[in-house]
C-alpha cells in the first residue's frame, strides 16, 4: 500500500488500480483496511469467481480495486 500511497499524495487526481488473486481471504481482508487506513476515498472493489472460495490450490477468483479521481470526463 506505500507505494498507491505515496502516488496518491504526489498526484491526487490520478486513478489508480490493483489487481491480484484472490488466494487468503484473510490476507486479502486485511490489504482491504491498510488500503482503507490510507485515507483514499472513492474505492471500487470488484471481484470475478470462476468458483467459490475454497481452501485448495489455485485461484479462485480476482479482484480488482480502483480509486477514481473527483472529476469526472465530459460524456460524449
Amino acid at each position: 500500500m506505500a507505494g498507491i500511497h505515496e502516488g496518491y499524495k504526489r498526484f491526487a487526481t490520478g486513478t489508480y488500480a490493483l489487481w491480484y488473486p484472490v488466494v487468503l481471504r484473510a490476507q486479502i481482508k486485511r490489504m482491504i483496511k491498510d488500503l482503507e487506513a490510507t485515507g483514499i476515498r472513492k474505492i471500487m472493489q470488484i471481484e470475478l469467481a470462476v468458483r467459490p472460495d475454497s481452501d485448495q490450490r489455485g485461484h479462485d477468483r480476482f479482484r480488482d480495486d480502483r480509486h477514481y479521481p473527483p472529476w469526472k470526463l465530459e460524456r460524449r
